[in-house]
């Protein structure tokens, strides 16, 4: 997706900030592979890592910047202490006809279903702006998650920004891959549900409809 297309998406988004957070392992400690519970952000402040996020495997240093999306599932190996910056969001497109009009290839290539990761031209920025949503995510009452939200749209904008020169790598989440996993991991429990997963292949443009009934 080209800068301007997640600019658009972005502006007519609704954000919910659901969590952040600061992180800090040991050299050594390993994350076991766990699926991403909402659309993340992760910024690197210390140290160095490998993380593989979706099979797409990333040497991760200081100011290093990774956006993954929910359901994706990450696993971290450290190799010097490694300290990062967790940041949870849920997105959606704000208006009703937005919604109703937009097709589902649109939808898993929205900004929020992008892997992404870069090394910011000017990191201290992007830094300064999390420090700040860091502090007001643990100041209690309604002003303050206003501020939150603000706040998150300026670490967006400088985000938008610092993109417009930088090359990042850019993989969109699967829903397939991800309906599958889940699967796989649920077999033994009663599901009770039917998934319809319509996936546009980008190399020969076809349409293919998968229907699971459990």
């Amino acid at each position: 997706m080209h800068l301007n297309e997640q600019i658009k998406h972005w502006n007519q988004a609704a954000v919910k900030i659901l969590d952040i957070r600061r992180v800090i392992l040991k050299a050594g400690e390993e994350v076991e592979p766990y699926d991403l519970p909402a659309n993340g952000f992760m910024y690197a402040t210390r140290g160095s890592a490998w993380i593989v996020v979706d099979g797409q495997e990333h040497e991760v240093n200081s100011f290093y910047m990774l956006h993954a999306a929910k359901g994706s599932r990450l696993q971290l190996q450290v190799r010097e202490e490694f300290e990062y910056v967790l940041l949870f969001y849920r997105a959606f497109l704000a208006f009703p006809n937005l919604r109703k009009t937009g097709r589902w290839e649109q939808r898993w290539s929205s900004p929020f279903a992008q892997q992404y990761a870069l090394i910011p031209h000017a990191p201290l920025s992007l830094m300064r702006h999390l420090d700040h949503l860091e502090k007001a995510w643990f100041q209690p009452g309604n002003m303050e998650r206003l501020y939150v939200k603000s706040l998150f749209y300026q670490f967006i904008h400088e985000l938008m920004l610092q993109l417009s020169t930088e090359k990042s790598s850019v993989t969109i989440s699967d829903p397939v891959q991800h309906t599958l996993r889940y699967l796989h991991d649920h077999y033994r429990e009663q599901v009770s549900i039917i998934v319809l997963v319509i996936y546009r292949c980008s190399l020969n443009r076809k349409r293919v409809q998968v229907r699971l009934t459990i």
